[in-house]
C-alpha cells in the first residue's frame, strides 16, 4: 500500500457523495451479489454502503497498513490493547461461550469470568423470584443492571 491510500479513500468518498444507493444499484444490478457474504449464519451486506468498485481494496490496504490484523490477534490474545488504560479489552472473553483459556498477565481469567457470570445469573434469578413473590412478573420490576451477558453474545471470528 502506498502512503496515498487515505487520500485515495477520501477521493472515493468525494466521488460517491452525491450518488444515491438507488443509483448504485441501477448501475450494478449484481451489487448485492458482489458486496455481500454469508458466513456461519451471519449476513454481511455492504451493498447498502456508498462503496465504489475500488473502495474495498483501498479499505483493506489501509487496514493492513494500520496493523489491524495484529491488533485483532492481540485483542483475542488478551494483550493490553486499551492504550489509555494500559490494559486488555476483554469484551471477547465475556462473550466467549467455551472455556478455552485466556491468559492475561500469566493467569487464565476464564474461571473468574464464569464465576462472575454465575453470580450475575443468580442475582437475576433472585430478583425474578422476589418479583414473583410480590405478584409482579414485569421485567421492568427487575434490576436493569443485572445481565448474564448472553444477550449480547456474538460469534468469534476464530
Amino acid at each position: 500500500m502506498t502512503a496515498a491510500a487515505p487520500s485515495d479513500l477520501a477521493e472515493q468518498r468525494r466521488a460517491l457523495a452525491g450518488t444515491t444507493l438507488a443509483e448504485l444499484f441501477a448501475r450494478d444490478p449484481r451489487r448485492f451479489d458482489r458486496l455481500s457474504l454469508a458466513w456461519d449464519g451471519w449476513l454481511v451486506d455492504l451493498s447498502k454502503e456508498r462503496l465504489g468498485a475500488d473502495t474495498l481494496p483501498l479499505l483493506i490496504a489501509h487496514a493492513d497498513a494500520a496493523g489491524l490484523p495484529g491488533w485483532i490477534r492481540a485483542l483475542f490474545a488478551g494483550e493490553k490493547v486499551n492504550q489509555s488504560e494500559r490494559k486488555p479489552a476483554l469484551h471477547t472473553a465475556l462473550r466467549q461461550t467455551g472455556d478455552l483459556p485466556l491468559v492475561v498477565e500469566g493467569r487464565n481469567i476464564i474461571p473468574d469470568i464464569r464465576a462472575a457470570q454465575s453470580r450475575m445469573r443468580m442475582r437475576q434469578l433472585s430478583a425474578y423470584c422476589v418479583c414473583e413473590a410480590r405478584g409482579s412478573n414485569s421485567a421492568s420490576a427487575m434490576s436493569p443492571h443485572v445481565s448474564s451477558g448472553s444477550e449480547h453474545a456474538t460469534s468469534s471470528p476464530h
